[in-house]
């Protein structure tokens, strides 16, 4: 070699230049990416989230019974599917997985906004859950295959971002095509939109470092931080019946996380479906307002998850668990407080200073950002606790769980709402909110199984 050539590094894959190059071709993939994941899963909550819109208006042609069988059998086939397509996702692509999930999303949206009936309506949203479950996996998968042990966190964070972004969106912008047109349009045009974004995210994402010819994460570990020759083992292929008894179905820790996220996902679909119509009813404000202090609580979610992703990261990188047993415990005692407020509290100072119009911002903006950093911490400490290997398989038993917590705040907050009041559904949220704060606790045991 002469003096003036560059190094050059063999790995399993092929040969590559110095590793200054390698690093560059990394951090432009990585920040195409991530934008390409918040924009792909933010666009999934377009066309899932207009069904909870509709809920709340007066222009909605089906009753609230109807809407929340609808969001039950929604959560149910979403939370099973969303484990299976998660196991597909480890043994194919997620540049494939994702637009086509979001597209086949899209088209059930645009065929729900020409239904007439409830019964089709609600089969139609129930059919677009197993496509809508296909979505996050994606995102497992990539940002495993692409982001280290001390990246991973403060990068899902980011993306977990998208959940809010997306419900942002249609809550504030679903909300004025509902009160200028038809409730069609909530539908017809976010379908729209998504139809055409699939194709722009299949043309941006990639499946694996491997894929487009780079080393793989290993690999360039080994190039950054070791700066050597990256190592040439390669890594041997196990059965994905091996994989699945040794790192999903006998995890202890992730089980556990499983559990909580049933609490979380409960309260924050539970607030997130509710929501609005508990605002409207409660406090007879028009849905453009319910749907701005909703929009209030995604905001604080996105600086929950965006924080708890940096901070878990800098601080705790094994004991992610204890964050969000805090979270989950404080905002347990928040909607407490704020029960309280509303039932107990008779003091006339007290309530001029806290029943004003900022202090409901500011309660849905607080309780998003101690909702979204467990949720956040879930899917995260899901993917880690099941190894590489099968992030997307654990990411997606921990969704499963998730939505079925989900789905049991679909009917069972109606029925609660309808025979007993609000107030029974806020206590509701908060001992639920204090369950899933102790299972997080009991993620901190050590696990039974080895990060591969």
């Amino acid at each position: 070699m002469s003096q003036n050539t560059s190094p050059v590094y063999e790995s399993t894959t092929g040969v590559y230049a110095s590793a200054s190059q390698v690093n560059q071709r990394y951090a432009y993939w990585r920040l195409r990416l991530t934008y390409t994941l918040i924009i792909g899963y933010a666009a999934y909550y377009t066309v899932r989230q207009n069904f909870t819109i509709i809920r709340s208006s007066e222009k909605c042609p089906f009753s609230m019974e109807a809407i929340g069988w609808a969001f039950s059998a929604f959560s149910i086939i979403y939370g099973i599917f969303k484990f299976i397509t998660g196991a597909i996702c480890d043994r194919s692509s997620s540049r494939f997985f994702m637009p086509i999930g979001l597209g086949c999303a899209a088209i059930c949206s645009l065929i729900a906004g020409c239904c007439n009936s409830a019964v089709l309506f609600g089969l139609v949203y129930a059919v677009s859950a197993g496509f809508h479950s296909m979505g996050w996996p994606s995102v497992s998968r990539t940002l495993t295959q692409w982001f280290g042990p001390r990246q991973i966190g403060t990068r899902w964070g980011i993306v977990n971002s998208s959940h809010q972004i997306g419900a942002i969106a249609i809550l504030i912008g679903g909300a004025w095509l509902l009160e200028r047109y038809s409730w069609r349009y909530l539908f017809i045009v976010p379908s729209c939109i998504c139809l055409v974004l699939s194709f722009w995210i299949w043309e941006r994402l990639r499946d694996t470092p491997e894929s487009i010819g780079l080393p793989s994460l290993e690999e360039h570990e080994g190039l950054v931080v070791e700066k050597k020759h990256v190592l040439d083992q390669v890594e041997t292929k196990e059965s994905f019946l091996k994989v699945l008894k040794e790192h999903i179905l006998f995890n202890y820790r992730l089980w556990m996380v499983c559990i909580a996220n049933f609490f979380v996902y409960f309260v924050r679909l539970g607030l997130m479906g509710w929501g609005p119509v508990m605002i409207v009813q409660t406090q007879h404000c028009s849905v453009m307002e319910a749907g701005c202090k909703v929009a209030g609580m995604e905001a604080g979610g996105l600086i929950g998850g965006l924080f708890v992703g940096w901070f878990t990261d800098k601080f705790m990188p094994k004991r992610r668990g204890i964050c969000g047993a805090y979270m989950m415990i404080l905002l347990g005692a928040l909607i407490a407080f704020y029960w309280m407020l509303n039932t107990i509290v008779q003091d006339p100072v007290i309530l001029s200073v806290f029943r004003r119009p900022v202090v409901d911002y500011l309660f849905w903006a607080a309780v998003g950002f101690l909702v979204y950093g467990p949720q956040t911490l879930g899917g995260l400490s899901g993917a880690e606790f099941g190894s590489k290997k099968a992030a997307a398989a654990a990411a997606g038993l921990t969704g499963t769980t998730g939505y079925l917590g989900g789905s049991a705040s679909g009917i069972g907050l109606a029925m609660l709402a309808r025979y007993h009041g609000w107030q029974s559904v806020y206590l509701t949220f908060v001992f639920s909110s204090f369950i899933g704060g102790i299972f997080f606790a009991l993620t901190l045991r050590s696990r039974k199984t080895k990060r591969v």
